[in-house]
């Protein structure tokens, strides 16, 4: 027969188990969609920098200008969207998602004197623009990822609750009293 403490520990080791098998390689809904809204963002930004270098071989400078003006007015309507959009819902992420579009915004602003002050050529300069902003995004999915990973790893983790649940116990220091027969 089998004695509690092992049918104790039989079952701790088959709740163990599950929990392992349950949780493990799954991230939180929350997580990935994070993760999938910066890829979105960056292919965004990709498409965005390829159909300005695709319009000035074709377009005239002074049109590809306002296209340029028109294109970051667009993004900065978009991080006041996700402004009022975070101060109703209190996420953060989406504030996050406001300042790129402003940054976006006025990086698209200054693409023409940049290049026009110091000489670059056009096409390269949004070509490198493309990149870092496409790097930055995924950078920005592999930290979420790892931060969603660290949770997940935390909640799996019962040493908090085991900390919590045990207090130490407190002993009130006494004296020893002499007994009356020494």
């Amino acid at each position: 027969m089998q004695t509690t403490e092992e049918k104790q520990q039989q079952l701790i080791e088959l709740k163990m188990k599950e929990k392992k098998e349950k949780i493990k390689n799954k991230i939180p809904g929350e997580t990935t969609k994070e993760i999938f809204y910066s890829i979105l963002f960056a292919i965004i930004v990709m498409i965005y920098f390829n159909l300005l270098m695709l319009a000035n071989q074709s377009m005239v400078m002074e049109r590809l200008e306002k296209d340029i003006q028109i294109f970051a007015g667009i993004f900065m309507i978009a991080g006041i969207f996700f402004i009022e959009k975070a101060y109703n819902q209190e996420k953060w992420l989406r504030v996050i998602t406001a300042i790129e579009c402003f940054a976006l915004s006025i990086h698209s602003l200054s693409i023409l004197y940049v290049s026009k002050k110091y000489g670059f050529d056009f096409s390269i300069y949004l070509g490198a623009s493309a990149y870092i902003f496409a790097i930055y995004c995924t950078f920005k999915a592999i930290i979420t990822y790892t931060k969603g990973r660290k949770e997940l790893l935390n909640n799996l983790s019962d040493i908090k609750e085991i900390v919590q649940k045990e207090e130490p116990i407190k002993k009130e220091a006494t004296k020893k009293q002499k007994k009356e027969g020494e």
